[in-house]
């Protein structure tokens, strides 16, 4: 990085050199402290040797108090050897009347380079000698394509309460995937593991990201290589036969929209704001984050406020409690702080992380905030295999939930 604008006087708690390429760092969203202070990394590379796309998840835990000039420390629970991960989600508490998860054994989903989607649970054990984890495979679905699993996002359904919920379509037990051959897919997750719900051709190229509407669950988001930001409608021709991947009852939504112009380079990451409707912010291979209106609804979003990183975006994760931060991922550009004003139509770079000099891909706040304002970033940079953890300068706000 040569620009040293908005340099940070972040401080650096822990940096941990992982087995493989880094590219995920993902913090569980349970509300319980033990549980928010969980963090999943994961790492993908292609073994020369056999070819094969390997990975790892770790499981850490976060000690230490979140304070200014306090130190934190990461314990590594466990491990698991996967396929490559491209993406993992902690499923949220909204989820708990599935009952593949429960209060004291979280579940992770991963998105895979074998084109699975497989669901991961975390489980604590105590013994004589102490506390042990384990991980255990409780449900996974196959792309039939040979398309790589590219990302996945679940559904959230803040302010649902007055939303029409389809009964085949958007719901608050739902999945999104995204793959390397354009496919998408919605899933329904049951007592059972997966139903596939859509599979359909979103994209010409690779889909890089999906996610869903936080306000809307019938609503959902694309992005990819071929620099298509997509919206489509989850009411409109959902499965209702359980079927697999490879049956033709699995069939696309209606598109509702797309934007062909904003992007000069692929779609990497979406993220709807948790914080206020109709605000989502993309980020692009053309190195520049876009803060976009939602609510022109079936029409077209307006994209009303763009911000060069210096690097193509990777990921974007809104901050737990400021609903005007973001972490950026940028890959060559490094890591980055955004701030956004939903209300002026405004986006800005407000602090950049020096440390990682190599692709930017993981990145993720820790839903716990001290109460003087510091957070808690994981970061994850791919060549030199490094996992960061670190505490902006920046203070956010801790009033907002």
């Amino acid at each position: 990085m040569t620009d040293d604008t908005n340099q940070s006087k972040a401080t650096t708690h822990e940096e941990l050199t992982l087995e493989l390429n880094a590219d995920v760092a993902e913090w569980c969203p349970l509300p319980s402290r033990i549980h928010r202070r969980l963090l999943a990394a994961g790492t993908y590379q292609l073994n020369e040797t056999t070819q094969k796309r390997e990975g790892r998840l770790y499981i850490y835990n976060l000690n230490g108090e979140i304070k200014k000039e306090s130190k934190l420390f990461l314990n590594c629970a466990t491990t698991y050897d996967l396929p490559g991960i491209f993406d993992l989600k902690w499923l949220p508490d909204n989820f708990s009347g599935c009952s593949i998860q429960s209060e004291q054994q979280p579940v992770i989903a991963a998105a895979l380079a074998d084109g699975s989607l497989r669901l991961l649970r975390v489980i604590s054990k105590d013994h004589e000698s102490g506390e042990t984890v384990e991980i255990v495979e409780t449900a996974r679905v196959e792309s039939p394509e040979g398309g790589m699993a590219l990302s996945l996002d679940y559904c959230r359904c803040h302010g649902a309460s007055d939303i029409n919920f389809s009964a085949t379509g958007g719901g608050d037990e739902n999945l999104i995937s995204s793959y390397s051959d354009g496919n998408l897919a919605t899933h329904r997750l049951t007592s059972t593991g997966f139903t596939t719900l859509h599979d359909w051709k979103g994209h010409d190229l690779e889909a890089w990201t999906c996610s869903f509407d936080t306000w809307n669950p019938n609503i959902a988001f694309s992005g990819g290589d071929d620099c298509f930001f997509k919206g489509w409608d989850l009411r409109c021709n959902p499965n209702t036969e359980g079927a697999s991947f490879s049956s033709a009852a699995a069939e696309a939504p209606s598109q509702l929209w797309v934007d062909r112009k904003s992007h000069s380079a692929g779609v990497c990451c979406i993220v709807s704001s948790p914080f206020q409707p109709h605000v989502v912010m993309t980020g692009s291979y053309d190195e520049k984050a876009r803060l976009w209106d939602m609510r022109l609804g079936a029409t077209k979003p307006l994209a009303v406020a763009e911000v060069g990183t210096g690097g193509g975006i990777w990921r974007l994760k809104w901050h737990p409690t400021d609903p005007n931060l973001l972490l950026a991922a940028c890959m060559h550009g490094g890591f980055t702080i955004l701030h956004i004003n939903g209300a002026v139509g405004s986006v800005n770079v407000v602090e950049r992380y020096p440390h990682q000099q190599t692709l930017a891909y993981g990145a993720g706040w820790c839903s716990e905030v001290g109460s003087d304002g510091t957070s808690v970033a994981a970061t994850a940079s791919f060549y030199d295999r490094l996992l960061h953890i670190w505490s902006p300068e920046t203070v956010a706000k801790v009033d907002s939930m």
